[in-house]
């Protein structure tokens, strides 16, 4: 991600038009309704970058986090499927 960000790749290539209720399969992502593909990745790229920040600045380690590591990723992953779920979808 961060070397297509670098390249200036344009993320709304990976499919034109935004993000339709029928796309949605779980509850949590209903928020991402009329985003599109570069502003899905925008969210997904931040939160990667904030789980490694948080890896960070406890020494490497996510023993004494105080956030919810386990729910962050969770999260993370619905984010990841949805944008593939978007991106696969033959309906426009």
């Amino acid at each position: 991600v961060k070397e297509a960000i670098k390249n200036n790749f344009r993320f709304r290539k990976l499919k034109p038009g935004s993000i339709e209720p029928y796309h949605v399969y779980d509850d949590r992502n209903k928020r991402y309704i009329g985003w599109d593909a570069e502003s899905l990745m925008d969210k997904i790229d931040e939160k990667i970058e904030e789980l490694r920040n948080i890896k960070k600045m406890n020494g490497g380690s996510l023993d004494k986090v105080r956030n919810n590591v386990s729910l962050m990723l969770s999260n993370l992953y619905f984010r990841m499927k949805l944008l593939a779920d978007f991106i696969r979808s033959d309906m426009k």
